[in-house]
């Protein structure tokens, strides 16, 4: 039997495998490489020396290697990155877009899956036909995400209109879509709300642009933030100023219908009205902010 799911052909795969494929990456990435095991997936970023964003992805444990989920239009430059870094470590990275694909969907699971499989927290992973299914790391609420072989026959493309409900589902609860929402070398990744979202460990130690990273966190000094807003009309094109009594205080990034997600400035949120291309803006609460 087959499950209705969203083919992300916007995504491609990398696979990590070797002795020190962990240490290596947990040098680098942002999140405890520690917490990557068969039942549980993680969300993290690779950032500059300065704690901006580059890259963001999903790593899952599958047969003995990493399956690292990422934004395919910078899966190149994203190899090239770790290939840098990777040094003398016994670690092989290979792109295997050509052999696996991601999926993802709403709750509930597909019925495949075992009865005991446990899904209930954020990130919590399955093995799944010749692939892993795990609850996408970053909040529950939005669902599930599968890496799977190419001509596996287990999911089937719900197509655009599944597409759209997973964009609208995706920008109301506020979860960025890699550089769509995040500019490299540009965006602080606690502006990104990876602290937010599951994907900044703040105890596992040193990794590229850590230092800033933890001391705006400790500091509480995030002066902008990715938010989920609603504009009355429709959302406009991304990169659309904000207003707020006609200056400019944030931008719209990536929008659907009348959702948008919203690069903002902290300290004008507070309850003033808001403007993009003269459309009425309101900035809502993502749901993660309350999420244990």
């Amino acid at each position: 039997m087959t499950a209705n799911a969203v083919h992300l052909a916007d995504r491609g795969v990398l696979a990590i495998s070797g002795i020190e494929a962990r240490d290596f990456l947990q040098n680098i990435i942002t999140n405890n490489t520690s917490k990557i095991k068969l039942n549980h997936a993680i969300y993290a970023a690779l950032l500059t020396p300065q704690g901006k964003y580059l890259f963001d992805f999903f790593i899952a444990e599958q047969e003995g290697r990493l399956l690292v989920d990422c934004e395919a239009s910078r899966k190149d430059d994203l190899l090239r990155r770790l290939m840098m870094y990777r040094l003398r470590s016994k670690a092989d990275i290979i792109d295997v877009s050509d052999q696996m694909v991601v999926w993802a969907g709403p709750w509930p699971a597909p019925k495949q899956l075992p009865d005991a499989t446990d899904l209930s927290q954020a990130g919590s992973a399955a093995a799944f036909g010749d692939g892993v299914l795990f609850a996408d790391s970053r909040s529950h609420a939005m669902g599930w995400r599968a890496i799977l072989p190419k001509d596996s026959d287990l999911l089937v493309d719900s197509g655009p209109e599944g597409r759209n409900s997973y964009e609208e589902r995706r920008i109301t609860l506020g979860l960025p879509d890699s550089s769509r929402d995040m500019e490299p070398d540009k965006t602080l990744a606690l502006e990104g709300c990876l602290d937010e979202l599951n994907g900044v460990d703040f105890t596992k130690g040193c990794y590229v642009g850590q230092e800033l990273t933890a001391r705006t966190k400790h500091r509480g000094k995030v002066r902008r933030r990715l938010l989920p807003v609603t504009i009355d009309g429709g959302a406009p094109v991304s990169g659309t100023d904000i207003l707020k009594d006609g200056k400019t205080i944030g931008s719209v990034r990536t929008g659907h219908n009348e959702h948008a997600i919203a690069l903002l400035r902290v300290e004008d949120i507070d309850g003033s009205p808001l403007s993009a291309d003269g459309k009425v803006v309101h900035v809502t609460l993502p749901k993660w902010l309350d999420e244990s």
